[in-house]
Order: structure tokens, then sequence, then C-alpha cells
């Protein structure tokens, strides 16, 4: 469950169960205007139970990112949305082996996003992200042992062309 606010656009995004409510604030009668699923199909205003898909995982986090673009997880898929046309544009690659629990986002270079995401799998994988092209820059591996309490991390780059 969670909400995210596009100041741009003046739209809410809340989170339930396998879908995304967009709700236009600008209206005074406020009500969904899309249903974003999680398998990255979007429909419009409120959909009915008949009319969404089958094989949808719960919604874990969203993120609405600098550039735009809006940033969804769900198992260990995190899809990135063009809220333009409410449609998704893409999933990012070299996933996670668990569920992705976080995902947070912060200005790159130009107009695009440095995206990091979080799962049970225990690695967290940091991507920038511009235009349709993704490319992997670094993740963090967590270390087995233990020092006064605190885990240790250590950072092992990986860059994809």
């Amino acid at each position: 469950m969670g909400v995210e606010y596009d100041k741009s656009s003046k739209i809410l995004f809340s989170a339930s169960g396998a879908f995304i409510r967009a709700w236009d604030l600008r209206d005074s009668n406020i009500r969904p205007i899309k249903t974003l699923c999680s398998s990255g199909v979007a429909l419009s205003g409120a959909a009915t139970l008949s009319s969404i898909p089958t094989g949808e995982s719960p919604i874990t986090a969203l993120k609405m990112g600098t550039s735009g673009n809006f940033y969804t997880a769900a198992s260990d898929k995190v899809r990135f949305w063009d809220l333009r046309m409410f449609s998704c544009i893409g999933k990012l690659s070299g996933g996670h082996q668990a569920a992705v629990m976080c995902v947070t986002t912060w200005d790159g270079p130009g107009n695009t996003d440095y995206v990091a995401t979080g799962s049970k799998d225990h690695y967290v994988k940091v991507r920038l992200v511009f235009l349709l092209i993704l490319q992997q820059i670094s993740h963090l591996l967590p270390s087995t042992g233990f020092r006064s309490g605190v885990n240790r991390w250590n950072c092992r780059s990986v860059v994809k062309p």
C-alpha cells in the first residue's frame, strides 16, 4: 500500500493490492481516472473486477521520479510508466531474485532518474534510467558478518553499456 503525488499534473496515486488508482485532483468530482495494474496494463477509470487481468501481484512500492517517470514495484519486477499516456514503457533489467520492497529516485544527469531498489533478496540495486535505455551502474551486497552489531556493506560495481 502506498500513496504518491505528481505535482505537475496534480494527480494522486494510491496503491492497494495489485492496483494503483490515479485520482485527478483538479476536478471538483474527485474520482479515479485510471487504474494501473501490476502487470503493466492500464485500465480506464475505476476498473471493475471483471475487467481486471488475472495473475496480478501486490504492489509493494511506488515512486514518482524527477524526470516525470512513475515507478512501481510488484513481486521481483519494477516497471516505469509514462504518465502523459498512462502506459507502461519499460521494466528495469537485471532484476531481483525476490520481492522488491522499496523504490526511491533522485536526479540524474539531464532529464534522467537514478533509481534504487531494495529487495528481500538482500540486494540494493541502483540504476540510471534515461529514455528507454537502462544502465545498471552498481549494486550493494550485504556482508554475512556483523561488526559491533552493525551490518557492513560491500560495494561491487557492475557497469553494462
